[in-house]
């Protein structure tokens, strides 16, 4: 622009997911789903399994997904439940291999349908998490005194081109 003006940046397009939101929302749901994975893959099978810790590790790794889309919640600035969907997902995928090897490694059967109602139920879950951390924020902002972010169902993302 003339005379030294920018112009401020762009918000993030339409439909777009920010990957990095994403990525550092599923790392942070890793930080529970993954050692409660690991304990679940380790006792299920066993002979005398304490149902106990079965419960407990499944807890751990539902609640891993929660944070997942929690974090995507709070990180996010548009679409928060596709963010909080993708994030609860990606954070699925590293839960579900190591869940599959354990079963080959007891010579369980592996179900296709049973993989792909879990993602659904990580997605839909982190995605409904989600709302609760872009409320967060939404709080935060407006305790340290700064405006509130927009709900995005009240931001344009596109310009009026009637």
């Amino acid at each position: 622009m003339a005379g030294g003006v920018t112009e401020p940046p762009a918000p993030a397009a339409a439909g777009r997911v920010d990957r990095l939101v994403v990525l550092r929302a599923a790392a942070y749901g890793q930080l529970l789903a993954m050692p409660g994975a690991l304990v679940n893959s380790a006792v299920s099978g066993r002979d005398g399994a304490s149902d106990a810790a079965l419960a407990l590790s499944f807890l751990a790794v539902v609640a891993g997904f929660a944070v997942a889309g929690f974090a995507a919640g709070r990180n996010a600035t548009h679409d928060i439940a596709r963010h909080g969907a993708f994030a609860g997902l990606v954070a699925f995928v590293p839960v579900e291999l190591l869940a599959i090897l354990g079963r080959l490694d007891r010579g369980d059967p592996i179900r296709l349908l049973t993989i792909v109602v879990h993602a659904a139920i990580a997605a839909s879950l982190a995605m409904g998490v989600a709302r609760l951390g872009a409320r967060r924020r939404s709080a935060t902002a407006a305790t340290d005194g700064a405006a509130p972010a927009p709900h995005p169902s009240t931001t344009p993302d596109r310009e009026d081109r009637s």
